[in-house]
């Protein structure tokens, strides 16, 4: 993804080992036309958080924003974790990215 000037963003993801693919990933990125989130491994492809940039958009924290990150998400089962471990997981880690972004 590529930083756009002015903007400030945060990535966060969950693995076992550093060089691992993500077990849930989350980015969010915020500039003047507002705030965007993206998640990984919560659906067959990468997506964006509609519930989480509506929430900032109305004024949300970004406590109050995160809760709502798994909102349209179909994250599948696995060895790594169970559909309900991933949405926590993912509530978490986008909750640090909105921080890091400065949300």
């Amino acid at each position: 993804m590529p930083h756009a000037p002015g903007s400030q963003w945060g990535f966060e993801k969950l693995t076992k080992r550093a060089q691992d693919w993500a077990i849930v990933g989350a980015v969010a990125v915020r500039t003047a036309a507002g705030v965007g989130v993206g998640l990984v491994n919560m659906g067959p492809v990468p997506l964006r958080s509609a519930a989480v940039e509506s929430a900032v958009a109305a004024g949300a924290t970004a406590a109050q924003a995160a809760e709502l990150a798994a909102e349209g998400t179909e994250p599948s089962a696995d060895f790594n974790g169970s559909v309900a471990y991933r949405q926590h997981v993912a509530r978490v880690l986008v909750r640090r990215a909105l921080e890091k972004a400065g949300v």
